[in-house]
C-alpha cells in the first residue's frame, strides 16, 4: 500500500529486506539444518548471524508495529478527515437540504396563504354560487310564472281566435244581409219613388173630383133651391111664401154648364133632375171614399181599386220592414263595434307575443349564464 519512498519520506525507518542465499533447507528432527558451505562461516557466526538477523527482525518488526500504529494513526487520521469530510459534506449537503426546505417552507407558506385565499375565494364563491341559486331559483319561479302567463295567453289567444273566427262567420252573414238590405232599400227607394208619384197622381185626381164635388154640391142646391120654388108656385103658395127669394140663375148657369153633367133632354121634370143630380153625386162620393182608401183615409169600394190597394199593403209594408231594416243597422253597427274590439284584440295579441318572445329571449341568456357558471365551477 506504502512504497519505501514514501515511508522514508515521511520519516519513518522501515528495514531494508535481506535474502538469505540458502542452498538447501533441511528439517532433522526439531531442528534445521542450513548448509552453509558457500558461506564459509562456522555454526557459531551462524547463529550470531541468525541472532543478529532475528533481532533485526525484531527491530524490524518493532519499527513495521511502529510503522503500522503509524500507518493506523494516519489511517485513523485520514478516516477523521474523512469523516470530517463526509460531515462537511453532510452538512453541505444538509445546509442545501435546509436551504432547500426553507424555501419549500416558504413555497408551503406561500401555498397555505394562496390555500386561505382559496378558501376565502370558496367560501366567497359559495356565498356567490348561493346567492347565483337563490337567484336562479327566482328565475325559475319567474319562467314558471311566465310559462304558465303564456300558457293562459295561448289559452286566451286560442279563445280569442274562436271568437275572431265566430265574428268573421257573422260578419261574412251580416254583409250578406247588409247587402240584401242594401238591394232592399234601393228596392223601396224605387218604390217609394214610385208611389209617391201615385200619390201625387191621386191627390191631383183628388183636388180635381173635390173640386167637381163642390160644384155638383153648388149645382144641387141650386137646383134645389128651384125646385122649392116650383113646389111653391104649383101648390099656389106663392104669395104665402113670398119672403122666399128666388134663386138668381145668372149666377149659376156658368157653373152648372161648367160639370160633367148633361140632360138629353131640356123638358124632364125638376125632380127627375133632382134624382139624376143625386145619383151622380152619390157615385161621385163613392170614388171619393175608394180614393180616400188608396190614400188611406177610410173605407170604401175595395174590389174597385185592388191594384191600388195592393200598392198600398206594399208601401205598409215596406214602412213595417223599416223596423227590421233599423235592427239590421243596429247588428252592422255592433259588428264595427266588434271590429274594433277584433282589432284591438289583435293588437294585444301582438304585444302579448312580442313580450313572450322577449321572455323566451332573456330566459335563454339566463341559462347561458348559469351554464356558464357551471362548467367554470
Amino acid at each position: 500500500m506504502y512504497d519505501d519512498k514514501t515511508i522514508s519520506a515521511n520519516n519513518w525507518a522501515l528495514p531494508v529486506k535481506h535474502y538469505l542465499e540458502v542452498d538447501k533447507l533441511h528439517r532433522s528432527g526439531n531442528e534445521s539444518t542450513i548448509g552453509m558451505s558457500s558461506l564459509g562461516l562456522t555454526r557459531e557466526e551462524a547463529i550470531q548471524r541468525l541472532n543478529i538477523q532475528k533481532e533485526k527482525l525484531r527491530q524490524g518488526c518493532v519499527k513495521r508495529e511502529e510503522t503500522i500504529r503509524n500507518i493506523q494513526m494516519i489511517f485513523d487520521r485520514d478516516m477523521s478527515t474523512i469523516k470530517i469530510l463526509e460531515q462537511a459534506i453532510e452538512i453541505t449537503d444538509l445546509e442545501s437540504k435546509i436551504s432547500k426546505l426553507k424555501q419549500e417552507n416558504i413555497n408551503f407558506r406561500n401555498q397555505i396563504i394562496d390555500s386561505k385565499i382559496e378558501k376565502n375565494s370558496i367560501e366567497q364563491l359559495k356565498n356567490e354560487f348561493a346567492l347565483q341559486k337563490n337567484e336562479n331559483q327566482v328565475l325559475k319561479n319567474e319562467n314558471d310564472n311566465l310559462k304558465l302567463k303564456i300558457q293562459s295567453m295561448e289559452r286566451t289567444i286560442e279563445d280569442q281566435k274562436s271568437i275572431i273566427e265566430r265574428l268573421r262567420k257573422e260578419n261574412i252573414k251580416f254583409r250578406d244581409c247588409n247587402d240584401a238590405l242594401i238591394a232592399q232599400d234601393v228596392e223601396t227607394k224605387l218604390q217609394r219613388d214610385h208611389f209617391e208619384k201615385e200619390m201625387d197622381k191621386y191627390k191631383n185626381e183628388n183636388d180635381r173630383y173635390k173640386s167637381e164635388i163642390d160644384k155638383l154640391k153648388r149645382n144641387a142646391k141650386t137646383l134645389q133651391e128651384e125646385l122649392n120654388y116650383r113646389k111653391l108656385s104649383k101648390s099656389d103658395e106663392r104669395g104665402a111664401a113670398g119672403h122666399v127669394r128666388r134663386p138668381n140663375k145668372r149666377n149659376h148657369i156658368s157653373e152648372a154648364n161648367k160639370s160633367k153633367v148633361s140632360f138629353e133632354n131640356k123638358d124632364v121634370d125638376a125632380s127627375d133632375q133632382m134624382s139624376m143630380y143625386t145619383l151622380e153625386i152619390e157615385r161621385l162620393e163613392k170614388q171619393v171614399i175608394d180614393l180616400q182608401v188608396v190614400l188611406g183615409m177610410g173605407e170604401g169600394l175595395k174590389g174597385q181599386v185592388d191594384e191600388e190597394t195592393k200598392k198600398k199593403f206594399m208601401f205598409d209594408e215596406m214602412v213595417a220592414n223599416r223596423n227590421e231594416r233599423f235592427m239590421f243597422v243596429e247588428r252592422g253597427v255592433e259588428l264595427t263595434r266588434h271590429k274594433e274590439l277584433n282589432k284591438s284584440q289583435k293588437r294585444k295579441i301582438d304585444s302579448l307575443e312580442s313580450e313572450y318572445y322577449k321572455q323566451k329571449k332573456v330566459e335563454a341568456e339566463l341559462r347561458e349564464k348559469i351554464h356558464k357558471y357551471e362548467t367554470t365551477l
